[in-house]
């Protein structure tokens, strides 16, 4: 098996994660890193793998919709 290291420290993410039904409370929230590999002629090849899980918080900070700015103005888009 190979293994490989990614480096997230710099990246933001696109779509946070909002429990808009408020049912995630106390929830187990499992977090999955998923991938696509299309080449232009050849295979499609799409996985995903379990990198970690959480449980949600039973009470949240706030009840306001927040600004959501999903990266920094400067940041370049790496896709």
């Amino acid at each position: 098996m190979t293994q490989h290291k990614l480096d997230l420290s710099r990246e933001y993410v696109e779509y946070y994660l909002t429990d808009v039904k408020k049912s995630l409370r106390t929830q187990k929230v499992k977090v999955f890193m998923r991938w696509e590999g299309m080449s232009t002629v050849g295979l499609y090849y799409a996985d995903m793998v379990e990198i970690g899980e959480f449980t949600a918080p039973a009470k949240y900070t706030t009840t306001n919709k927040r600004n959501y700015y999903p990266r920094p103005a400067n940041h370049k888009n790496n896709y």
